[in-house]
């Protein structure tokens, strides 16, 4: 699989001379930068959990965090390395951005176990399980958002751009509406009451005031919505390898 630069900047290249092209100095500081943040909240995450009993993890019914911030790192280091290469190419961002939105939720989640031993609970346990429980669905749009995306960097035209939109529109839902509704309806799994450790902690710190009859319906209609949202990129990929021929169909291997 190869990353490539937009099309116009291709086709401007076959038309000019070749010459070597060096990426704008930000490019590399932005990349650096990224990559920093995810490698120091997987370290701090490791250090949290050491010092955070098992039976801590066991009453917030949390897992390990510094496990959670790896895929970050997996992401985040070929996101550094594109970054520097091709910084105009979205691939370069998603996988940039999202390893180290990865790492931070990994890091939230270490701190959320850590803070909830306090009585009261540490400041930031709010947001941290905000951003755990409700925020971190997010997540799950980067890899449909690859798909889109690969390996120009921009959406596909045609008859997919408007598929394509729709999907990014449904992608988004589900993590939006998650964030904002309130509590009783985004936390409530399987009608079980969330550990009492969370007793102290504020649920709905950017929760908007919708009543449950609202709320619910829309998050059960947003789920299948975000699946269809993730089906799109796929045949999207699927139609446009058929397609391909020569280097084209070899780039996108």
């Amino acid at each position: 699989m190869q990353v490539t630069a937009p099309v116009g900047e291709q086709e401007g290249a076959a038309r000019a001379p070749a010459r070597a092209v060096s990426p704008p100095r930000w490019a590399g500081v932005v990349a650096w930068g990224s990559l920093a943040v995810t490698v120091l909240a997987t370290a701090a995450a490791a250090v949290l959990d050491a010092v955070t009993p098992a039976s801590a993890r066991a009453a917030a019914d949390l897992s390990v965090g510094w496990v959670e911030c790896l895929p970050g790192v997996a992401l985040g280091i070929p996101g550094t390395l594109l970054l520097r290469r091709v910084p105009r190419n979205a691939v370069s961002w998603v996988l940039a951005g999202v390893g180290t939105l990865w790492a931070l939720e990994g890091l939230a989640q270490s701190w959320l176990t850590f803070a909830l031993q306090g009585d009261p609970p540490l400041p930031g346990a709010s947001f941290a399980l905000w951003f755990v429980a409700r925020f971190g669905a997010v997540l799950l749009s980067g890899l449909p958002l690859l798909l889109l995306l690969y390996p120009e960097g921009r959406l596909p035209t045609g008859r997919w751009r408007p598929l394509s939109l729709a999907a990014l529109a449904a992608l988004a839902l589900h993590p939006l509406l998650l964030s904002v509704a309130p509590s009783a309806v985004a936390l409530a799994r399987d009608d079980e009451r969330l550990p009492e450790v969370y007793a102290g902690l504020d649920l709905d710190p950017v929760s908007l005031p919708l009543p449950a009859s609202v709320a619910q319906p829309l998050l059960q209609a947003a789920l299948p919505l975000a699946v269809l949202g993730v089906l799109v990129p796929a045949a999207g990929v699927a139609a446009r390898l058929r397609r391909a021929r020569g280097e084209d169909r070899r780039r996108m291997r």
